[in-house]
């Protein structure tokens, strides 16, 4: 899941969110910097780059009940995706989860 220019992970990895931020396993965080619900496995973190369609937080391709799982996450664990910051307020929180089920809904 990688281009052939360079190690950066694509938009549709498995490897992205895919690691883990207790890297000595003794139930505490070791990793604070990083984007998304949990660190990636790869060389270099996902930044992001495009959030494609809008409300795709985990960029599956589909705006669902996935997306709000990740919102919630990223709320829960304190974490700042930009494509979960739907209305660009510089937060993510509940007026992000509202407009993710409006996408949704229509």
């Amino acid at each position: 899941d990688v281009s052939s220019s360079d190690y950066t992970l694509s938009a549709a990895s498995p490897c992205i969110d895919a690691g883990t931020a207790d890297t000595d396993m003794d139930g505490s965080d070791d990793m604070e910097n990083y984007t998304g619900t949990a660190p990636d496995m790869g060389t270099y973190e996902f930044d992001g780059g495009e959030c494609g369609i809008t409300g795709d937080v985990n960029t599956d391709g589909s705006v669902n009940i996935l997306d709000i799982i990740n919102v919630v996450n990223l709320i829960l664990s304190n974490q700042f995706d930009t494509c979960a910051d739907l209305n660009s307020d510089g937060s993510i929180n509940i007026l992000d989860i509202v407009n993710i089920v409006n996408l949704i809904l229509t």
